[in-house]
């Protein structure tokens, strides 16, 4: 069985891509400014792919005319093959497609992404804050063709009294909440598929996804992918991707485990984040996932980076690995495609 791996990756700090980011965002952003930022947590979920997963035969790295800075180098150091490390720009994701562009569109690039060129049939998608954090094998992704799904049963708005009274009271007051937040977008995608008491709430970890799958629920909606691209920011009334063909694959028997053991580091503010560290350091947990590193006091921020260093040292190369350490190189990270530099 093939199976291929896709990140979505931005690096906000990129002065072109901010510049564009400010010049559409008119009304008030979408979220936090914080998902654009990158800490070069792509080199670490690149290299645990590379260390614990490797029957993954391509890397597809989704990007808008961008290029993480020393890419070249896993190739170039043997740690990859010549074409194990692809990217994939989103003119070729929308091609055909009425998306905005430039997109800054989490829920459209993730919409678009199974029009991979070339994409094997079973993939697993990450984010670029997602790592494997220990050995991998098909079977944890899939099995018998199927995709191991992972994750919480939980009631939809719907199904909750006491949440449509408080919905209720704020749209009265002229308050309603308009936040694009995960949880709603994955609720969005199981309604979509009939499921309108209860859905799959994931974790955050890699998802196991067929292109079947979502081309087959996409055409029992016609216009769907086409709406969905056409927002340039996130919107509430967009599915999760993900949530969409997770619940096709429930509709036609696949079950649900629960949730895999994760680290969840976000911003570094939490108690546990000595022994957060730790269970990367150890491997622990076979998942971490890293929000808000931006954010790190500058000694937590070493100490991660250094954890994670020694972690994936033999699957980094020296130049990424010197990178990671510095914090100053941050915001010089990415080139644009084509070779006009954005930073240096």
């Amino acid at each position: 069985m093939t199976i291929d791996a896709v990140i979505a990756w931005v690096d906000g700090a990129d002065p072109v891509h901010r510049a564009a980011r400010a010049e559409y965002a008119q009304a008030p952003a979408d979220g936090d400014e914080t998902r654009f930022v990158q800490s070069g947590e792509i080199y670490v979920a690149i290299a645990s792919i590379l260390k614990f997963a490797p029957f993954i035969r391509r890397i597809f790295l989704v990007t808008d005319n961008q290029v993480p800075a020393d890419l070249e180098l896993f190739a170039a150091s043997g740690l990859s093959a010549p074409d194990g490390i692809e990217v994939v720009d989103h003119d070729v994701i929308f091609n055909g497609l009425p998306a905005a562009r430039p997109n800054f569109n989490t829920r459209a690039i993730e919409g678009a992404m199974h029009r991979i060129p070339g994409l094997s049939p079973s993939f697993v998608y990450f984010n670029d804050d997602m790592f494997l954090n220990s050995t991998a094998t098909p079977g944890d992704f899939f099995q018998g063709g199927l995709p191991v799904l992972r994750g919480e049963m939980i009631k939809t708005r719907a199904a909750r009294p006491l949440f449509r009274a408080k919905s209720a009271l704020k749209r009265a007051v002229g308050r309603p909440d308009t936040r694009p937040s995960h949880l709603v977008s994955q609720e969005v995608g199981a309604r979509l598929m009939g499921f309108e008491r209860t859905f799959l709430r994931v974790p955050h970890v890699p998802h196991p996804l067929r292109v079947p799958t979502i081309e087959e629920a996409l055409a029992a909606h016609p216009g769907l992918l086409d709406a969905q691209v056409w927002f340039r920011f996130r919107d509430r009334a967009q599915y999760s991707a993900v949530s969409l063909a997770n619940h096709a694959e429930m509709a036609q028997g696949v079950p649900v485990l629960p949730s895999p053991d994760l680290v969840y580091l976000r911003d570094g503010r939490d108690s546990s984040f000595a022994d957060d560290l730790a269970r990367i350091a150890d491997g622990a947990a076979p998942y971490a996932c890293l929000q808000g590193v931006e954010g790190l006091a500058p000694e937590r921020r070493r100490d991660l980076m250094e954890t994670l260093v020694k972690r994936f040292a033999s699957h980094l190369p020296n130049r990424i690995r010197e990178r990671l350490l510095d914090p100053d190189q941050d915001a010089r990270s990415s080139c644009h495609i084509g070779g006009k530099m954005a930073s240096s």
